[in-house]
């Protein structure tokens, strides 16, 4: 028996050290907005939903997916109150950062770099047996410098991109009900020294802009044997800037609008109590608008770039727990992903249109076992059976699995 504890967990640490953030299925955490199943680990919702933190009675620490993320959560003042402090590296999240927005508004521009680092400190609180309330304080940065300098000059480039986010969060809870709000406002900004053979036109004013997000999730105990749940969430990213000639003069401007929504539900099933099963329907929509309209122009040009991203992800997650130390975890993920961008022209009356349909096919299978206060996970990305190890059959197949996680709980 110590011989296979010991080989199960020498395999565990192996998957770990090559995990990957991608904790769809099980958690249904898609988008990296709303968390939507109901009993799933706080330490992942209270991410974006913090007044969730209050629910934990036990503190732990825990290093997720090859070392590229780790934190404490601490329950304080009789477990009335549980701090959070987090560190992930990496840009572990899906959203708009001033990389993309710089390739879009500076295309042939600098290397901006990327969101790499994340510092997060949040809190959560019980203020009665069936309310809580919590914040997130999130910092994430990126930095780049580069300098080749000569005898007698100096030539340089640096860039720093930061980013702040502020998000709060309401939690309402009974036995059999349950209803989480949260809100984010956002804040990003970069500076930028080009010095030398480094200095460049730049071809806008953009430097920094902010961005909100609003959503919510509620559920309720449908039968003894299940839960059902829905969430939805609305975010608006605005930028509206002006295009620079070469001597800097403003000669157009610029209105980069981005929007999402999205839609989801789900149900934890327990036929029995060893088993959860974990279906899930997810909807998404990304709409982004790009105006460039000229100004100081009797005639002015304006050209209108429309885009419309949908997507749809169906998902079917097993847990299976035979014993306490020990279970199976597996999932299936099917996605669609449909693309209609649109292009107009006013004065040139031209008109361009492009429509494509993509979908993949994503499945997992990986053991969980706990001992004396650990727990290791590991969820292997099934395609590894079919397109790895690269030494055999020379595919690169970097995300083969899918999560990997190392746990202590005091």
């Amino acid at each position: 028996m110590k011989r296979i504890l010991m080989l199960t967990t020498l395999i565990l640490i192996a998957f770990n050290a090559y995990g990957q953030v991608y904790e769809n299925v099980e958690r249904t955490s898609s988008f990296q907005l709303i968390p939507v199943l109901s009993d799933t680990n706080e330490r992942t919702d209270g991410y974006y939903l913090p007044s969730l933190l209050a629910a934990n009675k036990k503190g732990y620490g825990y290093i997720d997916c090859n070392f590229t993320k780790g934190g404490l959560i601490v329950p304080m003042m009789g477990r009335t109150l549980v701090a959070a402090a987090w560190y992930e590296h990496g840009n572990t999240r899906s959203m708009i950062d001033i990389k993309e927005i710089m390739g879009d508004l500076q295309p042939g521009g600098p290397a901006i770099p990327d969101t790499n680092h994340l510092m997060g400190l949040a809190f959560g609180a019980n203020i009665t047996d069936k309310i809580a309330i919590g914040i997130n304080f999130r910092y994430l940065l990126g930095r780049y410098y580069e300098e080749n300098s000569t005898t007698g000059a100096k030539n340089s480039h640096k860039i720093d991109t930061d980013r702040m986010e502020i998000n709060p969060s309401l939690t309402f809870r009974t036995a059999k009900l349950f209803a989480d709000v949260g809100l984010a406002i956002n804040f990003q900004w970069m500076t930028e020294k080009a010095v030398g053979t480094f200095e460049y036109d730049r071809t806008t004013t953009y430097n920094g802009n902010a961005d909100f997000s609003i959503f919510g999730r509620a559920g309720f105990k449908a039968t003894q044997y299940s839960d059902i749940v829905i969430g939805t969430g609305f975010g608006v990213l605005p930028v509206h800037e002006y295009v620079l000639d070469n001597n800097g003069d403003k000669i157009a401007k610029i209105q980069h609008d981005s929007y999402f929504w999205n839609f989801k539900a789900a149900s934890v099933i327990k036929p029995v109590s060893w088993m959860r099963i974990h279906p899930a329907l997810i909807f998404s929509l990304y709409h982004f608008d790009n105006i460039q309209k000229q100004v100081d122009v009797a005639n002015p040009e304006k050209m209108t770039s429309k885009s419309d991203e949908f997507y749809l992800t169906m998902a079917l997650g097993l847990d299976v727990m035979p014993v306490e130390w020990f279970s199976i975890k597996a999932g299936v993920m099917k996605n669609f992903k449909l693309v209609d961008d649109k292009t107009t022209t006013v004065v040139a009356e031209t008109t361009a249109q492009d429509t494509a349909l993509a979908e993949t096919l994503d499945a997992y299978f990986g053991p969980s076992l706990t001992v004396k206060g650990f727990t290791f996970t590991s969820l292997i990305n099934l395609k590894f059976f079919t397109d790895g190890p690269y030494m055999i059959t020379g595919n690169n197949l970097s995300d083969w699995a899918y999560v990997a996680t190392v746990e202590y709980q005091w």
